[in-house]
């Protein structure tokens, strides 16, 4: 049996939700315990833990990525009003990502995975991307203010009755700006048809992004209006699941259904710390463990073994994949290979 590598410092761990949970137990299990001595320290970002804690423990986690220096995260669902009925929860909680941020001062920056046989994007394009951008309201019809210092910034609303309602903004300590837009039911729905018509009539696909985990009330507006367009004019149109934490896979896995769920983006979040609490503890031999998975992941793929969201994506196209389990279990031999050559 080979000797584990001895990680030196805790590696802050925090789980996730739903059939991302599921892949992230089957990659600490298959890929990581099994060849790595490291000490983890794990908190729980499952919503409904979440909610359990009244979001303290994701403070808790963040708290010990400051002390540790170095977290793996799982992807977590940010509830809408549809998953607060869901997971019977107390209230929409916040992003976990964006309050993790918030207490690190931190800045997200994506990069891409890349193989020999998935093209990037922009050299596999036949046809022209249209983007369709509403011009109405928004930053179209701001209204915008610089703060020259100290002071309680609230947003007022006064009905036609007279009477007022007062949310609070920020209260500034300091100088800085404030932003208020707005939008409109009618306008929302006839860009919302607008987009549909012009995409049922040039036989394109139609992606429409919002980010109503975080903005609750005005992108859920534009997201709610879209569905309900969408809804009526769907046997015209073709659309695709959110990814995140691969719910409908999860419902799959639940029933005992096999699922063939892409990993990758997971492997390569723990490859990511990993390597990174390599470099910050001097120990060339974890950093090294990092970057023979990662290359284990991408020998699969480029040898075809892939999962089916894939298949399409691969050069040249295949019809054949490989069960959610089966994936990683492709990589753990790989990376037992590299391992002990």
């Amino acid at each position: 049996m080979t000797t584990k590598i001895k990680v030196k410092t805790p590696l802050v761990e925090m789980d996730g939700d739903e059939m991302t949970r599921i892949i992230w137990q089957m990659i600490k299990d298959k890929l990581i315990l099994n060849h790595l001595d490291i000490e983890l320290k794990y908190y729980d970002l499952g919503v409904k833990h979440r909610d359990d804690t009244d979001d303290k423990v994701t403070v808790d986690a963040a708290e010990a990525i400051k002390q540790y220096g170095v977290g793996v995260k799982c992807a977590t669902i940010t509830p809408d009003h549809e998953r607060i009925e869901e997971y019977k929860l107390k209230k929409a909680w916040p992003s976990p990502n964006g309050t993790i941020r918030g207490i690190l001062d931190g800045t997200v920056f994506r990069k891409p995975i890349m193989t020999k046989n998935i093209l990037p994007a922009v050299r596999s394009w036949k046809k022209p991307i249209t983007i369709g951008r509403h011009a109405y309201g928004d930053l179209y019809k701001n209204c915008e203010m610089l703060v020259d210092g100290p002071g309680k910034a609230e947003l007022v609303f006064t009905k036609a009755n007279g009477e007022t309602i007062r949310k609070e903004i920020y209260d500034f300590k300091g100088g800085g700006i404030l932003m208020g837009i707005h939008n409109t039911d009618k306008s929302i729905r006839s860009f919302a048809q607008a987009c549909i018509n012009y995409a049922a009539s040039e036989k394109i696909d139609l992606w429409f992004g919002a980010k109503d985990t975080i903005s609750k009330t005005y992108h859920a507006r534009f997201k709610n209006v879209f569905n309900d367009e969408i809804d009526k004019h769907k046997d015209k149109l073709e659309y695709e699941a959110a990814h995140g934490t691969v719910r409908r896979h999860y419902y799959e896995h639940l029933k005992g259904n096999q699922t063939s769920t892409n990993s990758v983006a997971s492997i390569f979040a723990w490859t990511g710390g990993l390597k990174k609490r390599g470099e910050l503890d001097g120990t060339p031999e974890v950093a090294r463990f990092g970057e023979l998975l990662e290359r284990s992941v991408i020998d699969c793929i480029e040898s075809g073994i892939i999962t089916k969201d894939l298949c399409k994506l691969v050069n040249p196209e295949s019809t054949r994949y490989e069960t959610t389990e089966g994936f990683i279990d492709q990589v753990a031999k790989r990376l037992d290979k590299a391992l002990n050559s």
